[in-house]
């Protein structure tokens, strides 16, 4: 769904780094619940997912060519 929805960025201005900023920390959480975790985890956890919508062929695809 996400790519679809990158796929349209272009009238929806939701890029990939858009939708990493939303979605990243829901996707990928913090092994805890602290509050000072979360926050410094928040960059990594929307690279993770930036880089799974930019790069969704080779992470996804059977037949991927070499890595990004």
């Amino acid at each position: 769904h996400l790519r679809r929805v990158v796929a349209h960025s272009s009238l929806n201005k939701m890029e990939a780094r858009n939708l990493a900023i939303v979605f990243g920390p829901t996707l990928v959480r913090a092994a805890s619940d602290d509050m000072l975790a979360m926050v410094n985890d928040m960059s990594s956890q929307c690279r993770i997912i930036e880089s799974f919508l930019t790069h969704y062929a080779w992470y996804f695809e059977d037949e991927a060519d070499e890595p990004p």
